[in-house]
């Protein structure tokens, strides 16, 4: 292999190894929080939790955040922090109008998260039908991937009025059905 080209494979491994570099470098920035399960579908008076969970970080040491809500349509009845956070973990609240404020925590021996994990389990009731949004208000996450939080996370929460099944209604009606032959043999 002559010196030109040998210049030209080095130079295309260089480029390579770069572009390598960069496109790895993107999959730290892809760190999140969200809701899980979202969105949530309940019936009006289910008790239900949904899970505030952070993926891909490549490191979180803590942080702190209130959650707004639809009070009319969702009560929260306790935000647990999981037990990681072993260093002043705070499930907030009790809600103030359509805020439950002050929930924190922090990593005192443990190593700061990576991955994917829990933060905190949010308990709720549906009140009336209706829809909710969750939304991370105010957050300040303890991490140097914490500039890539939008200001605003949000997930939703739809209460609906259960259906009635089809078979109650087949059921109904052949009931109906029934009572209407027995009184045509009674008359």
């Amino acid at each position: 292999m002559n010196k030109m080209a040998r210049m030209n494979t080095k130079l295309l491994q260089l480029i390579g190894a770069t572009a390598l570099l960069f496109s790895t470098s993107g999959i730290a920035l892809a760190a999140t929080v969200g809701f899980s399960p979202d969105p949530v579908n309940v019936a009006p008076g289910e008790t239900f939790s949904v899970g505030i969970v952070g993926t891909d970080f490549t490191e979180l040491s803590g942080g702190t955040f209130d959650l707004g809500f639809d009070s009319t349509v969702l009560r929260i009845d306790s935000v647990v922090i999981d037990s990681y956070w072993d260093f002043l973990p705070d499930g907030g609240g009790p809600a103030a109008g359509d805020v439950w404020p002050g929930i924190g925590f922090d990593v005192f021996v443990n190593d700061p998260a990576v991955g994917d994990f829990a933060i905190a389990t949010i308990n709720l009731t549906a009140l009336i039908a209706g829809t909710s949004d969750l939304v991370v208000l105010n957050s300040q996450f303890f991490s140097t991937t914490a500039q890539l939080f939008p200001t605003l996370i949000n997930g939703t929460v739809n209460v609906g009025q259960v259906p009635v099944p089809a078979a109650v209604w087949l059921f109904g009606s052949g009931l109906l059905g029934l009572i209407g032959v027995a009184r045509r043999k009674t008359s």
